[in-house]
């Protein structure tokens, strides 16, 4: 059975969603193009190059009389030609170049956007003051820096222009440029940084971040939870900080080219495993030889395009990995002015909605639009949702939701699997993220649901909010019986434990499940060792095992609890002395299971083992024994019934490929080791009459168990 989202994760969700800004009056629909504009755009022919007169950034340059700490060698020019990248927002049709500077070159980290509507650049946030030497303060904005490849603007439902921090701003950074006042502050990648590239993946809706100078750390960035997640620890041989990078999002591929290398990066969900890297390309390859070329991929055409200098372009086919050089058209009078000196890294982009070509090299030159193709695009015009019922029954997941996307030739695509779903009600109703219509109501009432679709193609979102009613379940289903979470506990005298009674009802042929306790009649058989109330446990002196009681209109569930003075606890640690470092701790180094011993490998093979790492200062994760490239299994004898479970893995010296390496239990992963030094996790499992039975791929730390009701995070005795 699948976990469902308990409600304070639900809760929790709700937070997070606001803090991106979704809230019911909030409006997703992208700008409308003036129709003199309109005409100006559709005039430029396939092949040909359009300068847009007067749109130089320093005519909108942040004043030195009003921002008197505005300092640097290299002065607003230093925005671009500091190793800067640039964003293109396909939501309102414009560039967003900034913060910019870093290293004394300028300190101003203010952001510019020029509108492809208006044709004009403006000011999109001040420079923040100051406050130490040549940074404003981290935790309020990002300062001055070279940013490289590593700005996007990420679409609905995230609908924001993120800056990837580095040096002494390492935290991730996200502007609503409807409400450019205030930066949001996210925790940062955690890896080094120097010539970063990024791309967004509009199908998975992750943000991709590769930092050369780590040899190629690649993680990824989740916009909703905030979260960055190694992928990749060494997908670039060598250090390279001259790439530019952008995402194919039809073969779900992130490609970098620049410095005479191209690399390629098959990107699956989590848990798959990352691979990939420099891959050869034939035709016109001189493109590839320049340090950070333009480099985007356009999805209505299927293919890359790049641009170093001068009139040409490059096409990029990746299938067959073949470079094009195209020439300007024979009408072509606009030539591009000389490129920056360090690469033109993301001031190329690609414009879905007019099948147009954006390019920025220096404030003290003019933007350029390049046409390529004469295709028309049938760009996404509205969404259209709809309620298939106009109730849900509490408890019950029902799909409720149907949405269409529209376009402007008049067709409809049903997009109700790919499209978004939030909560703006979560007390009375659930939805997942990408949950296909599927409503779990939660209590009786009206609940809104948020619907965001956006299309990859034009990474264009529109929003519609629907109102659900929920009908309450339990007025007309039967309790058929009622259960308690745990059939068995151990607690530890003086620490309270709450037991969780759980209603098994039938409405008409549909079943459910109902946390029940507060309506529970709860009853303890010996009180003076458990006292109980509302499911409340109270261990009050060792003793037991005592029968725990809750009924409900005559169905009953019940639980043995135990009682010790000191908990039931059982820590291994892996490594290659016979002896532990720590007391309480027993230990393996790859011995093979037996009766006596009460734990073990199932089966002995070319195991590792290890006790020299250095680079953390917790003894107890600088040794390890290593599977290698086969699974074991491993085993503990237990009783029979509910554990917590703690497992440890890695090695924190080297590493491993991230997603490559796990521990199993009944054919269920409970840890992917992402190859940050060491990975935990804690879980409750059930264990069968054989014992414990976890299967191993990589290098083990250590594990702890015990039975279920013994606090771990105050027993475990694993910390530093």
């Amino acid at each position: 059975m699948r976990n469902r989202l308990p409600t304070c994760a639900v809760m929790l969700l709700g937070v997070l969603l606001g803090s991106l800004g979704f809230c019911a009056e909030e409006k997703i629909a992208p700008a409308v193009v003036p129709l003199e504009t309109q005409r100006i755009l559709d005039a430029i022919k396939p092949g040909e190059w359009f300068e847009v007169l007067n749109s130089r950034l320093d005519a909108v340059a942040a004043p030195k009389s009003q921002f008197p700490w505005l300092t640097g060698s290299s002065g607003i020019a230093g925005v671009i030609s500091c190793w800067a990248g640039g964003a293109y927002d396909t939501q309102r049709d414009q560039l967003y170049i900034g913060p910019g500077g870093g290293h004394n070159g300028y300190n101003g980290n203010e952001v510019y956007a020029f509108s492809l509507n208006e044709l004009k650049w403006r000011r999109l946030t001040d420079p923040y003051p100051i406050v130490h030497g040549e940074t404003c303060d981290p935790k309020l904005a990002p300062f001055a820096m070279h940013t490289y490849d590593g700005v996007e603007y990420l679409p609905p439902p995230m609908d924001r222009y993120v800056v990837v921090g580095g040096w002494d701003t390492p935290d991730t950074y996200a502007l609503n440029p409807d409400q450019p006042g205030k930066w949001e502050v996210y925790p940062g990648h955690g890896t080094g940084r120097t010539g970063d590239i990024s791309a967004y993946d509009p199908i998975q809706q992750v943000l991709y971040f590769n930092s050369p100078i780590t040899s190629g750390k690649l993680s990824q960035w989740n916009p909703i939870s905030h979260t960055w997640t190694l992928r990749a620890s060494n997908s670039m041989i060598g250090m390279d900080y001259n790439t530019t990078g952008d995402f194919d999002s039809k073969r779900s591929i992130f490609f970098a080219t620049g410095n005479h290398k191209v690399y390629a990066w098959p990107m699956g969900a989590i848990p798959s495993v990352v691979s990939g890297g420099q891959v050869k390309t034939t035709g016109d390859t001189d493109i590839i030889d320049v340090q950070c070329p333009g480099f985007c991929y356009a999805p209505l055409l299927d293919k890359f395009v790049a641009w170093k200098s001068g009139g040409e372009v490059y096409t990029f086919e990746p299938e067959s990995k073949v470079w094009t050089r195209v020439s300007p058209s024979a009408s072509n009078k606009v030539i591009p002015e000389k490129p920056d000196q360090w690469g033109t890294y993301g001031r190329l982009r690609y414009v879905a909605s007019q099948n147009l070509f954006i390019l920025y090299n220096s404030v003290k030159q003019n933007i350029y639009l390049y046409r390529l193709t004469a295709d028309k695009p049938n760009v996404i015009t509205g969404v259209k949702v709809t309620l298939t019922r106009d109730s849900v029954n509490a408890m019950i997941p029902a799909p409720a939701i149907t949405v269409e996307a529209l376009y402007a030739d008049g067709s409809k695509k049903n997009v109700t699997e790919q499209a978004d779903y939030f909560a703006l009600d979560a007390s009375i109703l659930t939805v997942e993220q990408r949950g296909k219509g599927v409503v779990t109501g939660r209590a009786p009432g009206a609940g809104k649901v948020r619907v965001v679709y956006t299309d990859p193609a034009f990474k264009r979102g529109f929003e519609a909010t629907v109102t659900l009613r929920v009908k309450d379940s339990l007025k007309d289903a039967t309790l058929e019986s009622l259960s308690l979470k745990y059939d068995r506990l151990t607690l530890v005298t003086g620490d309270p434990f709450k037991l969780v009674a759980i209603g098994q009802y039938l409405l008409g042929a549909e079943k459910f499940e109902q946390e029940v306790g507060a309506r529970a009649e709860w009853k303890s058989e010996a009180p003076d060792v458990v006292f109980v109330a509302n499911g409340e446990l109270k261990p009050l002196k060792p003793g037991g095992p005592v029968r725990i009681t809750a009924t409900i209109n005559g169905k009953s569930g019940s639980s043995e609890v135990t009682v010790a003075d000191v908990p039931v606890i059982q820590r291994i640690n892996f490594q290659v002395k016979d002896e532990s470092p720590r007391e309480g701790w027993q230990v393996d180094n790859g011995k093979t299971f037996s009766e006596a011993r009460g734990f073990g490998w199932v089966k002995v093979g070319n195991f590792s083992t290890r006790d020299d790492r250095t680079n953390t200062k917790n003894v107890l994760l600088k040794s390890f024994v290593s599977t290698g490239s086969d699974a074991r299994e491993f085993k503990i004898k237990l009783p029979a019934g509910w554990h917590t479970l703690r497992v440890a893995m890695g090695d924190p010296q080297y590493g491993a490929v991230s997603f490559a390496t796990w521990t199993e239990l009944n054919a269920e992963k409970l840890l992917y080791y992402t190859g940050k030094a060491n990975d935990s996790v804690t879980r409750i499992v059930k264990v069968g009459d054989e014992g414990l039975v976890l299967k191993v791929l990589g290098a083990i730390n250590y594990l702890i168990v015990a039975p279920v009701g013994v606090d771990l995070e105050k027993y475990a005795g694993d910390g530093d």
